[in-house]
């Protein structure tokens, strides 16, 4: 029998080539977390012919369906806390695959960097909303239960303004001819590098998972929102140029 040379996986990227195409300027966790088990998945990907933007809402759905269960009626903070770690984290590794397929596959296009930025800030929102929502109704360690709705608030706004400042000026830089840049070695470069280590998505959804499950869900949302406000206002300062 002929095999199908339309199946002919030969002419598919190997995993090497996969892990060879992720962004280069990534931060360390989801260079060695996110993109190792996103080269499988766009590995499987491109040998069954599923395009980047279905990675993309795959990872939207992952997200979503994790937040679903940790916010389901009767659910325990335990069980709850672990479906939405892996729910978040596998979000992140879909979300390592949707570029990597479309580099590959040569369909990279506006309206998928689009989408792939809308559902980023649609997971950010509705995560934040849910889980402020419902943990309205569950007691904070330190905090005073007054302070919950206006920290549920806090929780919508800063991480969702950091990842819309960075995208417009992503988006200002590309369209004046200027590439990505890679950070260097000065002390001012090596605390940009920390600090976008400790705020990358995957370590945020990590600690977001982690808090909800041992009932420190507010208290890491107040220090973590501050962090992201300090960040952006700071970001806008030293970008000011890029902006004006």
């Amino acid at each position: 029998m002929t095999p199908d040379s339309s199946r002919d996986h030969s002419r598919f990227p190997s995993l090497g080539d996969c892990w060879n195409a992720r962004s280069k300027n990534c931060f360390w966790v989801a260079d060695q977390f996110g993109y190792r088990i996103g080269s499988l998945i766009s590995w499987a990907a491109l040998r069954l012919g599923i395009g980047p933007n279905v990675l993309t809402m795959a990872a939207l759905a992952a997200g979503l369906a994790g937040i679903a269960v940790a916010c389901w009626p009767g659910m325990d903070r335990q069980t709850g806390g672990l479906a939405l770690l892996v729910g978040l984290l596998g979000s992140c590794c879909f979300d390592c695959s949707d570029g990597v397929v479309a580099r590959l596959s040569g369909r990279t296009s506006g309206f998928g960097h689009v989408l792939d930025k809308i559902c980023d800030l649609t997971l950010s929102l509705v995560l934040a909303g849910a889980l402020g929502v419902v943990a309205l109704n569950q007691p904070t360690r330190l905090l005073p239960d007054e302070w919950k709705p206006l920290l549920l608030v806090w929780t919508l706004l800063p991480k969702q303004v950091f990842s819309v400042v960075t995208w417009l000026r992503e988006t200002i830089e590309s369209g004046a001819g200027h590439g990505s840049h890679t950070l260097g070695t000065s002390r001012f470069d090596a605390a940009k590098r920390l600090v976008g280590n400790l705020t990358d998505d995957a370590p945020y959804r990590a600690g977001v998972a982690l808090s909800w499950m041992t009932g420190w869900y507010f208290e890491f949302s107040l220090v973590i929102h501050s962090v992201f406000a300090g960040i952006t206002v700071l970001y806008l300062y030293l970008n000011r140029k890029n902006f004006g």
